[in-house]
């Protein structure tokens, strides 16, 4: 059995799997689950997210300083007539905050709707009433703890949803009026009306508090339809199971954080870049790129809007074989099935 190397201070220390083993094999071997009760990146020996790392970021200096702060996109109503025309619909509304509709049944990624805390303030108004939200969704879709993708104050505006969330998120509905969660490992697939619900490995974390690093997972959705299929990537750095996961299923549309990514050498493990997300899209064999994770909440180094300059020079300057389609808040996007990648 290999190991990680010599553990230095805060840095975890777990073992290795074979080298080459499939990503499926090593999840549903559960080599992410660490022996400490803690889920680990299997693939990955060391994450850099220390303490002494984040602190270090904190004090050096911003690579970013120079450039204006960045302005929030402006924000289009939210249109329910969009919504439920055509059999997949897809409306962002800001930062990892998804209405899908599939098929007639109507699921929201990440929700929150409010500022992070009274340092991080939403940026962008919520393009919808939480009244609206409260009637038509049917699930909930959480990818991960962290605060800018889980909020209990939305989860008390949705209780009596069904909920999807990861192993672990118990722990956030003790609270009986809640309900209880579906908490899933990565490859565990269910049954939600006409839909599979599948999900997947991210190269990740989760934290809420100082102690409890870790001990919820984390993970992307695979939405799968007879009228087709979402990839809701929740949050993650570039990873080889992109490219297996690509191969293992087919996905119309992957919608994929760009922003958050500097500075680079702490981010580049958890954040994608816009130009990762456009690599990641293409290992997934997406048809359409759906970018996220951008213009809601100032959260790292880059400004605010950056994220969605990049990608759209990307899309300008390139011949790509996936679809770039960025929404503004309150946006929608009707899927249809015209393309395949190979």
């Amino acid at each position: 059995m290999r190991f990680a190397g010599k553990r230095r201070k805060g840095e975890p220390h777990h073992p290795l799997p074979p080298e080459g083993m499939p990503l499926e094999r090593m999840c549903r071997e559960r080599w992410h689950h660490g022996r400490d009760g803690k889920f680990v990146n299997p693939w990955q020996s060391i994450d850099p997210r220390t303490l002494a790392n984040v602190i270090r970021w904190k004090l050096e200096r911003n690579t970013y300083r120079h450039l204006p702060k960045g302005t929030p996109p402006p924000v289009v109503p939210v249109d329910l007539r969009k919504v439920f025309q055509g059999d997949i619909t897809i409306t962002f509304l800001g930062h990892a905050t998804f209405l899908l509709q599939v098929g007639g049944s109507v699921l929201i990624t990440d929700p929150v709707f409010s500022n992070l805390s009274p340092y991080l303030k939403r940026r962008t108004r919520l393009p919808v009433s939480r009244k609206v939200l409260r009637e038509i969704t049917q699930a909930v879709l959480i990818s991960h703890n962290h605060y800018d993708h889980f909020s209990p104050r939305a989860l008390r505006l949705l209780r009596r949803k069904t909920a999807f969330t990861p192993l672990g998120f118990e722990r956030y509905f003790h609270n009986a009026k809640k309900g209880s969660p579906i908490c899933m490992d990565w490859y565990d697939q269910v049954s939600f009306g006409n839909l599979t619900l599948t999900f997947l490995p991210t190269q990740h974390w989760s934290r809420r508090t100082l102690r409890d690093t870790n001990l919820t997972l984390w993970g992307a959705f695979l939405i799968e339809s007879p009228a087709g299929s979402i990839y809701f990537g929740g949050d993650s750095g570039y990873f080889h199971g992109y490219r297996e996961i690509g191969s293992r299923f087919k996905i119309d549309v992957a919608l994929l954080p760009i922003g958050a990514f500097a500075p680079r050498w702490l981010m580049k493990p958890v954040h994608l870049s816009p130009y990762e997300a456009v690599r990641a899209a293409r290992d997934l064999k997406a048809s359409t790129l759906i970018p996220c994770h951008w213009g809601t909440y100032q959260i790292s180094d880059e400004p605010l809007d950056l994220p969605i300059h990049l990608l759209t020079r990307i899309k300008e300057e390139s011949n790509l074989p996936v679809l770039i389609a960025p929404l503004l808040p309150g946006e929608t996007f009707p899927l249809k099935r015209n393309r395949d990648i190979s």
